[in-house]
Formats: C-alpha cells, sequence, structure tokens
C-alpha cells in the first residue's frame, strides 16, 4: 500500500472518529457539536468574543451562525452584548447559567484527550505532532492558493 493515501485515510477517518465521539458526548448535555464548539471557544477567552469571530471559527454560514446564537442564548447560555469597539457589532459572553455548562464541554475534552491518547509512547506522540503540524501549515498554505486562483478576475474597462 502507498503510506501517503494510508496516512490520509487514516487522518480522515480519525477526524471524522473524533467529531462523532465529541458529538456523543455533548448529546449528555444536550448540545450537538456546534454548540459545543461555541461554549468551549467562549470559556477559554479572555473577552469578550464577536459574533463575526465566532462565525469564522465555526466556518458557517452566518445565517448558520446566527441560529446557534439564537438557541444558546434562548436557554441562557450565552448574551450578546454591544462591542464596546464597533458600535454595530455584538460581541457574545458565556453567562452565569452557561459557565458551568461550558466548564463541563472542557472536562469532556480533556476526558477524551486521556481516552483517545491512552497507550502512545509519548515519543511518537511528538512526532505525530510535528507531523500534523506540517500537514496543517501545508493545508492552510494550499487553501489560500485555492482561494487566491478562484478570486475573480477584474473586466478590463473600455
Amino acid at each position: 500500500m502507498d503510506a501517503y493515501k494510508d496516512f490520509m485515510r487514516n487522518l480522515a477517518l480519525a477526524s471524522r472518529c473524533m467529531r462523532t465521539c465529541f458529538d456523543l458526548r455533548l448529546k449528555a448535555l444536550d448540545l450537538t457539536l456546534a454548540r459545543g464548539r461555541i461554549l468551549l471557544n467562549l470559556v477559554s477567552a479572555e473577552r469578550p468574543v464577536s459574533q463575526a469571530e465566532l462565525t469564522a471559527f465555526l466556518e458557517v454560514e452566518h445565517s448558520t451562525a446566527v441560529r446557534l446564537f439564537d438557541s444558546l442564548e434562548q436557554i441562557g447560555y450565552i448574551a450578546r452584548l454591544p462591542s464596546e469597539t464597533d458600535r454595530r457589532a455584538k460581541d457574545i459572553v458565556l453567562t452565569a447559567k452557561g459557565r458551568p455548562v461550558a466548564d463541563k464541554v472542557v472536562e469532556i475534552i480533556d476526558q477524551m484527550r486521556v481516552d483517545v491518547l491512552r497507550d502512545i509512547d509519548p515519543q511518537e506522540l511528538a512526532i505525530a505532532d510535528r507531523v500534523l503540524a506540517q500537514v496543517s501549515r501545508n493545508l492552510v498554505a494550499l487553501t489560500a492558493s485555492s482561494a487566491a486562483a478562484m478570486a475573480p478576475v477584474p473586466e478590463p474597462v473600455s
């Protein structure tokens, strides 16, 4: 077999399995994967996070993000506040009701890390980390070059 193909197949499988596992564990908190990711981002933030920043983090369309924010706000886990730096923008913060739930999301992530990395030699893990970091850098570069190639070419003005 081709080691490169095997690696990419295993990387894709690991990514899907990790998302599925995280999603299943979040169900115990009555959260979806997307909602859990929002709470995880907010609990680790040192400042209010703008809706635009969270939308970019989620890599979803604006309308999808708004529905997620609406649902979390409706159950009292987040609040939207006017931005202190841009009066057109809204910042999102955890509420007193949302913080303990977000802390449980962190506990889920911490336990998953222990479970997933169990019995892996630290030296092998360090090698895997370097390889994945390079794969990520390559993907970022490919994404940037693909986006640039897809940018519309302005029509010449006659």
